[in-house]
């Protein structure tokens, strides 16, 4: 195994690490800020959980640098902490917070690509 993979694995690794600490923590956030009812699970599942997915897309784009590397810090964090914090009727949105992350990693990919053709515009 090369230097470059063993780099990403463990980026990919601490990337889904964190997140599932972030995931974690935000729950208990809302969770103590909020009594348990419908607005909880409205606003980790509609506000908190896709901002992060978001933030994991960015992140996995900038640090590892690879599609596969967003895919399996998303899929992995969420899967797991869906699992652990709700029940397996939850896991419904995991494949939704991968989406959204890789749109996060999409818009990383854009916005790294404006900025390199705009430096190689400028110094021509």
């Amino acid at each position: 195994m090369s230097v470059t993979m063993q780099k990403r694995i463990i980026q990919t690794t601490g990337l889904s690490l964190s997140t599932m600490l972030l995931l974690a923590i935000a729950q208990v956030v809302v969770q103590v800020t909020l009594y348990f009812d419908l607005t909880q699970l409205l606003i980790l599942f509609a506000a908190v959980f896709p901002v992060i997915a978001l933030i994991c897309g960015i992140l996995c784009k900038v640090l590892a640098g690879n599609v596969w590397s967003a895919l399996i810090a998303s899929g992995a964090a969420f899967t797991i902490v869906l699992l652990v914090l709700f029940n397996s009727s939850a896991l419904i949105y995991a494949p939704l917070y991968v989406g959204i992350s890789l749109l996060g990693y999409g818009a990383a990919y854009w916005v790294g690509r404006k900025r390199k053709l705009a430096s190689q515009s400028a110094s021509i």
